[in-house]
């Protein structure tokens, strides 16, 4: 497995994990408003003033009297004009005790951290949907694939950074009865040039379908498997 497959399967599992704990989190918002209303007596109430850009709401209670109280939820611009009806449900025992009957007072929240449960589930499901069919791709390669010898014509930068670091390839051709080819490896988050020594050949798999796919085998390049480290970089051709 490459250094960029792997690093992108733990993104993967990290923002999925997120994204469960965020589920998590949305149903225990969302549970806690379906049972607050439970014992509470419904009324109409209205919006008359707004404090820290929270709605204040005067409702009547059953005792004929007007209980005053203050959203939980502030917004810019005003999500409601003054004088606007909201329902409210308040507890008899305490009338302060209430909950103005909005989308926005009520199921922001747990939408907002559902919102986010999906988004980051998504984007965890993508990293490990892309890793797992590139490994059954490389898997395939090296079980059908025709191994021919490349030479190691480049080593260069990728295109593409991991944790903020720059990424190497290791850039390979080849010759076949077929024509020439030419492939870049997996991107490697260590300079590969201390590994390769005086190497100059390197094992590519190509698709005996197409030829044009790929892949270049650097699991020599992994300090465990490594015979030996150089004492001076490769020379770029």
């Amino acid at each position: 497995m490459s250094d960029a497959t792997r690093i992108l399967r733990i993104l993967g599992m990290v923002f999925g994990g997120i994204g469960l704990v965020m589920i998590v989190v949305a149903l225990i918002f969302g549970l806690r408003e379906a049972i607050a209303t439970e014992g509470m007596l419904p009324t109409m109430g209205q919006v008359v003033a707004y404090q820290n850009r929270k709605p204040v709401v005067r409702f009547p209670t059953s005792a004929t009297r007007n209980v005053t109280i203050v959203g939980s939820t502030s917004s810019t611009p005003p999500a409601y004009e003054i004088g606007q009806q909201l329902r409210v449900y308040y507890d008899p025992a305490q009338p302060t005790h209430a909950v103005i009957d909005t989308y926005l007072e009520r199921w922001f929240v747990p939408t907002l951290f559902g919102g986010f449960a999906v988004l980051f589930s998504l984007i965890g499901a993508g990293f490990v949907i892309y890793t797992t069919m590139r490994s059954h791709r490389v898997a395939w390669l090296r079980q059908n694939g025709m191994k021919v010898s490349g030479t190691i014509v480049d080593v260069v930068q990728g295109n593409v950074r991991l944790n903020r670091q720059p990424t190497w390839q290791i850039v390979a051709e080849w010759s076949t009865n077929g024509g020439t080819g030419r492939a870049r490896s997996s991107y490697m988050i260590k300079d590969p040039r201390p590994l390769l020594n005086a190497r100059t050949q390197i094992d590519v798999w190509v698709d005996p379908r197409n030829p044009k796919s790929a892949w270049v085998d650097t699991d020599f390049l992994d300090p465990r498997h490594a015979m030996a480290q150089a004492a001076g970089p490769v020379q770029r051709r």
